[in-house]
């Protein structure tokens, strides 16, 4: 299969790695785990599937639509529900609210206060970081995202930095490339980095914030440059004593 063919494939897997385990989508697989690009696309395609997925939930479906459907079963005589024009109109209006969903969702919606370390803990959650640089040496792997032109921590917590690295990706959050640096000790951590000067509307602060997610939890705070969001699922009292 060429990069399209596997594209046009893995467009069709479910997110949360429900169809890791078909055959259908096996050859897939295998290929973006060993294809950096290919990975990133798909890393990206199931994260705007599942941002799309819950932003579909909160779309209310035209008033009328189920009886108008009920209707047009019981009433053979008449020309089938879906081509009679009110029903056709409700339909014409659910796909227009659904792709302004979307289009919402990708183009339009401000980032808040609460939506990195939102989309840090279930990037991370998902078990599945995919790594694009692979080192312990943490100025190897800032070296490395500097080369990217991405978004660079004024200073890494002290106590993170003495753990075995990991490596280090990009990934893209709102439209914008923010960092991620992994480190571990028993468990992984995770620090998110993204520039201030990209997200105007999240709240800068000082001070961490906590948050937690079942076995998951984060900590989020910003300096002069960057907002950070460090992930772990090592619990909250782990992730506190780095800060």
């Amino acid at each position: 299969m060429n990069d399209e063919q596997i594209k046009f494939l893995l467009g069709a897997a479910r997110p949360g790695g429900r169809d890791t385990a078909d055959p259908a989508f096996a050859g897939a697989f295998r290929r973006v785990a060993d294809d950096p690009k290919l990975r990133a696309w798909f890393e990206r395609e199931q994260a705007f599937n599942v941002a799309v997925c819950e932003k579909i939930r909160t779309v209310t479906p035209p008033s009328g639509l189920r009886e108008a459907i009920l209707a047009g079963g019981r009433l053979s005589a008449r020309p089938p529900w879906w081509r009679r024009p009110a029903t056709l109109a409700m339909a014409a209006g659910l796909a227009l609210l659904l792709t302004f969903a979307s289009v919402a969702l990708r183009l339009t919606r401000p980032a808040t206060a609460a939506d990195l370390p939102e989309f840090a803990l279930k990037f991370a959650g998902r078990g599945y970081i995919g790594l694009q640089e692979h080192g312990t040496d943490v100025e190897k792997l800032k070296a490395w995202l500097a080369s990217r032109n991405a978004p660079l921590p004024a200073k890494i917590p002290t106590e993170l930095v003495q753990l075995h690295g990991l490596g280090c990706r990009t990934v893209e959050f709102q439209g914008k490339d923010i960092s991620v640096i992994c480190f571990e000790e028993g468990h992984e951590f995770h620090l998110f980095v993204a520039r201030r000067a990209d997200f105007p509307a999240l709240l800068a602060s000082a001070e961490p914030r906590f948050r937690a997610r079942g076995a998951w939890a984060s900590a989020s705070w910003s300096d002069e440059s960057n907002h950070y969001v460090l992930v772990s699922d090592a619990g909250e009292k782990a992730v506190r004593r780095f800060l």
